[in-house]
């Protein structure tokens, strides 16, 4: 994730910003659960000490994403994925959801990310978690945790069924009237 990666923006007097203002109400994620997260992260002002204090292990993601083969193994490693969207996403409501979280489900590793109105799109509970807050991340991280095969085989499915290429194509071109 980049922490900063651009100014705030400012639209009809509202000012929306990016990951550095959701963040904070997941800090405190690793002592909740007691579970190891890492956080491969860049961008301005990241808070190193603390993030380190709260218990996140951070990673440059530029080392983990440096190559495909990198990513692919970064991935690879991962038992699963925990999102924080950028504040605009979540304040408007948008309904985007990451390519990121999708190779996540596509290579049977369980997500956990900040509701941004996918949920309306996207089956949710069973390898897949829309979460607020730290509260609703942690109760989703135990379930997977509590039959963690099982919601790997289910974020496969959800992959397979809602995000594979020849139906999501097929159905844009639909409806863009190709």
């Amino acid at each position: 994730m980049s922490w900063q990666a651009l100014e705030p923006m400012l639209y009809d007097g509202v000012t929306y910003g990016l990951k550095d203002v959701e963040f904070p109400k997941f800090m405190d994620l690793p002592r909740r659960t007691g579970a190891p997260f890492e956080l491969a992260i860049s961008g301005r002002n990241v808070p190193t000490e603390e993030l380190l204090r709260s218990g996140w292990r951070l990673r440059h993601s530029g080392e983990a994403t440096i190559t495909f083969d990198a990513w692919r193994e970064y991935i690879r490693s991962s038992r699963g994925e925990f999102g924080v969207s950028k504040n605009y996403y979540v304040a408007t409501n948008s309904g985007a959801f990451s390519d990121r979280s999708a190779v996540y489900l596509a290579s049977g590793r369980p997500v956990v990310i900040q509701e941004t109105g996918f949920s309306d799109h996207l089956p949710c509970g069973r390898g897949l978690f829309a979460v607020r807050d730290a509260e609703e991340a942690a109760a989703a991280i135990g379930e997977i945790q509590g039959d963690y095969d099982r919601h790997s085989t289910w974020a496969r499915e959800l992959a397979c069924e809602y995000l594979s290429a020849s139906k999501v194509a097929g159905r844009f071109l639909a409806e863009i009237g190709i």
